[in-house]
C-alpha cells in the first residue's frame, strides 16, 4: 500500500516509493528504495521535504500516513473549494485588448534576459534602467489582464530555457503579490528579481549546465553555486 507520511516519521526500513521533491531544481537524489541507515534520512530531511510517500507491502509501515486514495481525495476536495472561490484578480480590460501587448512584453523580456546574461559573461555592466522599464510594463500588464501575461508562459522552447523560466517567474510572482496586495514599487522589484534570479548560471559551464544525463556529486555541487555566483 502505498501511503504520504511525514518526513519527520521516516525511519530505517521503509521503502521510499517517491521522494516528493519534483519542485527541487536540478534534482539529484534517487527517488526510490530501503532506507538503509540515519544519514540518508537526514539528507532527505535537509532538502526541505515535508512530506514522502512510502511502500508499506516493500518496507516498513507508518500509522500516520495517509493512503494514496485519500490524499487524493483531500486534493481533490481542495481544488473545488478553490474553485469556488470568487476571482482574487480582477482585470481591467478584455484579453483580446491585453494579449498583443503582452506578447510585445513577453518577447521583449525575453530578450532582454539574453542580453542581460551576455552582458554578465561579457563581465559588462547591466542597464539597470532597461530592467525597470521593462518590470513597469510587465506590472502595468498584470494589472490590466494577468491572464494575457500568464496564457504566454505554456510557450515551452528547450533553447530558450534560462529566458523563459525567468520571464515566467517573474509574471507568477507578480500575480501571487498582486493577489495579495503587495505595494507597486515592491511587486517592480519582485519582478527585476524574478527576471534576474537565474543570471549566475551564465557563469556555469556548459557541459554541466546542459548535460542530459545524471550529475555527478562534484557537478551538482558547482550547479549549486549559481546563485552565489549571481
Amino acid at each position: 500500500m502505498i501511503k504520504r507520511i511525514p518526513v519527520g516519521q521516516l525511519k530505517v526500513g521503509m521503502y521510499v516509493s517517491d521522494l516528493n521533491q519534483d519542485w527541487i531544481p536540478h534534482n539529484n537524489f534517487k527517488k526510490q528504495g530501503v532506507i538503509k541507515s540515519e544519514q540518508v534520512i537526514a539528507k532527505i530531511q535537509g532538502l526541505g521535504i515535508k512530506e514522502i510517500y512510502i511502500d508499506t507491502v516493500r518496507g516498513l509501515d507508518c500509522e500516520d500516513g495517509l493512503t494514496a486514495p485519500e490524499v487524493e481525495r483531500q486534493n481533490q476536495a481542495k481544488l473545488e473549494a478553490a474553485g469556488a472561490l470568487p476571482p482574487a484578480l480582477g482585470a481591467r480590460v478584455d484579453l483580446a485588448d491585453e494579449l498583443s501587448n503582452a506578447v510585445r512584453l513577453h518577447e521583449q523580456a525575453k530578450g532582454l534576459v539574453s542580453q542581460v546574461m551576455a552582458d554578465a559573461k561579457a563581465k559588462k555592466a547591466l542597464n539597470v534602467h532597461s530592467i525597470e522599464s521593462l518590470a513597469d510594463g510587465m506590472l502595468e500588464s498584470i494589472f490590466r489582464n494577468h491572464n494575457a501575461l500568464s496564457c504566454l508562459g505554456r510557450i515551452r522552447d528547450k533553447d530558450s530555457y534560462l529566458m523563459e523560466h525567468s520571464v515566467n517567474l517573474s509574471v507568477l510572482m507578480s500575480m501571487f503579490g498582486k493577489s495579495i496586495v503587495v505595494d507597486k514599487s515592491l511587486l517592480q522589484q519582485t519582478i527585476i528579481g524574478a527576471l534576474l534570479h537565474d543570471i549566475g548560471k551564465i557563469l556555469v559551464p556548459d557541459e554541466v549546465l546542459h548535460k542530459p544525463g545524471k550529475l555527478t556529486e562534484r557537478e551538482f555541487a558547482i550547479i549549486k553555486l549559481h546563485s552565489a555566483m549571481g
